[in-house]
């Protein structure tokens, strides 16, 4: 085998044997590749070298998973052969191609299904009427909207599959909500006037569009571990005969099932014909330590040649991190506490997420009418008597209607997202007691981002990113305790492979407190939180049978939005059965087993 290098920023480097073996399988192999990429293994600028070994006449398409890796590319890639897009703009194009769209601004609606279900609900409904349903009127149309979202995300069309959407994600039909999925369905994919974003994908699916445009000689597809079935069935769209595929990715850092991506995805694309898989192992980002620590939970990471030893470090102070350092977490609320503790310590910090943790607070905090907080829970009116109120009537209907024990229920997903808002919105009303104060509260400490400031992020929001010292935050919750299916238990292990190898230089333990209730005040589990629940539920006075009369409770997320253990999320995809016309391969309905 030849010698071969690497350009990166106007410099060349030997290539390592992994990358050569890669790029002379491009230049003299055939068929397709899988990369296994391990955290840092610098795959992106991998697999822009590959395109050095394509011949100028062979057309390339590289889809990337969001808009900052397709501009990073572009940057990086300066063949004019090679076309460069995410999932959602390749979507559109295809529509556009077909006529199906007139690129304009003006098309794009993304409240299209929100609005349709609420203006027509009254039609849609078999029931005719539904102002009378009360409060929970508004229940249900949130199960129509998030039936109707997770269904395109799976490709779900007939009332079985809709059915185990609607199971897998706690989604507790009170009326006729699978029949009105359908009709929305239909709808939706009848009026492409106005499309939203999910439109992008889903309607080529269903519309069984084709292209031209964009049938490539080479497509490469980035983050493979994280794609959705909607996006997989649309890559083979833009194959043609003699097409070349190569995606890159690692499942030990396949922690987005939570929020769509296919648990077989990289498995998915290994079933397309002539596939090879290649390892790309080298960690460049990673020193010795760190690498050996992540050795754990992969193995498929190696240290770099001259690699810095680096440092572990346990029981750190809350308050070593500086400027640009990294503080990780696995859920939200300790890192509030935390971000609320710099703010008064005049430390600049930043939540990666704020505007979404925001809207969801407000959301939630507006529902309930309340003027005044009362922690103590000495009223029946005050915020938090009624956060408690929704929580337990949740609880009571997902053990009437799933069947499921008070251990099944209190994990649930839905029980799980609300009880981490109601931790969060403890911490931030701290000191405070009218409800107004604390909203004008949220708005001000759920700012944007500023330079040099500590960076606080969930482990999920932290994908992508690096930086010199991270720090774990409350590492009694790694992995979390809640996680119970074997899914769950998987993506905990590769959560804890990503948080460890987002660091360069140190990664860090913040010391916690022990003994102390439920997450953010030291170690969690099922008991505790049973406990801590059961004194809440005698001091408001709260029964089940109090439960069962009153109303389910709405869902304060708006629409789209469930949680899998603390994070929230959209539907795991499914599959669709049979060949594609070009020769590619369509894979298999996960639905059905």
């Amino acid at each position: 085998m030849k010698k071969y290098t690497i350009h990166f920023s106007g410099k060349e480097f030997p290539a390592s044997e992994y990358q050569a073996k890669i790029f002379d399988c491009v230049e003299h192999g055939a068929g397709n590749m899988i990369i296994s990429a391990a955290a840092g293994s610098s795959k992106t600028t991998t697999i822009v070298n590959c395109t050095r070994f394509i011949p100028k006449n062979k057309k390339i398409i590289f889809i990337a998973f969001n808009r900052e890796v397709v501009k990073k590319l572009k940057e990086e890639v300066s063949e004019k052969n090679a076309y460069m897009c995410t999932f959602h703009s390749l979507g559109y194009s295809i529509l556009n191609e077909n006529k199906i769209v007139k690129n304009t601004d003006d098309q794009i609606n993304e409240y299209k299904y929100n609005s349709y279900v609420k203006e027509h609900i009254n039609e849609l409904s078999k029931f005719g009427e539904t102002k009378s349903m009360g409060r929970e009127r508004q229940t249900y149309l949130n199960n129509i909207i998030k039936l109707v979202e997770y269904s395109r995300y799976y490709l779900a069309f007939n009332v079985k599959d809709i059915k185990k959407v609607a199971k897998l994600y706690g989604i507790l039909p009170i009326r006729d909500e699978i029949a009105v999925c359908q009709s929305v369905l239909r709808w939706g994919k009848e009026h492409t006037d106005t499309i939203d974003f999910t439109d992008m994908i889903w309607l080529p699916n269903v519309l069984n569009l084709t292209t031209k445009k964009f049938l490539a000689d080479w497509i490469f597809v980035d983050e493979a571990q994280d794609t959705s079935i909607m996006e997989q069935e649309m890559v083979m769209k833009c194959f043609k005969r003699g097409t070349r595929f190569v995606s890159v990715g690692d499942d030990f850092q396949k922690i987005n099932v939570w929020c769509g991506a296919s648990q077989d995805a990289i498995d998915n694309f290994k079933k397309i014909p002539n596939t090879v898989e290649y390892k790309l192992p080298i960690s460049y980002r990673c020193p010795n330590k760190v690498v050996e620590l992540a050795k754990k939970y992969s193995d498929n990471i190696i240290a770099a040649p001259g690699a810095i030893d680096g440092e572990i470090n346990y029981d750190v102070s809350e308050f070593a991190p500086k400027g640009d350092d990294m503080v990780l977490c696995r859920t939200t609320a300790p890192l509030i506490k935390l971000h609320l503790k710099y703010l008064r310590g005049n430390k600049k910090s930043y939540l990666r997420g704020s505007e979404e943790i925001k809207s969801d607070y407000l959301n939630l905090i507006n529902e309930t009418g309340s003027k005044l907080i009362d922690k103590n829970l000495l009223s029946s009116d005050g915020l938090f008597p009624k956060l408690y109120k929704k929580l337990f009537k949740r609880i009571e209907t997902i053990k009437s209607t799933l069947n499921f024990t008070d251990d099944e229920a209190i994990t649930h997903p839905e029980v799980l997202k609300l009880y981490d808002d109601i931790e969060g919105i403890s911490v931030v009303s701290e000191g405070l007691t009218k409800v107004e104060d604390l909203v004008e509260k949220i708005n001000i400490i759920f700012n944007g981002d500023t330079d040099d400031a500590v960076k606080l992020s969930t482990i999920h929001k932290a994908k992508g990113l690096e930086a010199d010292n991270v720090f774990i935050l409350m590492p009694s919750l790694l992995p979390y305790p809640l996680a119970v299916k074997d899914w769950e238990i998987e993506t905990e292990k590769n959560l804890i492979y990503v948080a460890y190898t987002r660091a360069k230089k140190t990664l860090n333990f913040i010391k916690e407190p022990v003994n102390k209730f439920y997450r953010g005040e030291g170690s969690f589990s099922i008991a505790g939180m049973k406990a801590k629940l059961e004194n809440i539920k005698d001091e408001i006075g709260y029964s089940e049978k109090m439960g069962t009369k009153e109303d389910t409770i709405v869902e304060h997320t708006g629409g789209f939005k469930v949680s899998i253990l603390g994070e929230t999320a959209r539907p795991t995809q499914t599959t669709t059965k049979n060949k594609t016309k070009k020769g590619g391969l369509k894979f298999r309905n996960l639905m059905e087993e």
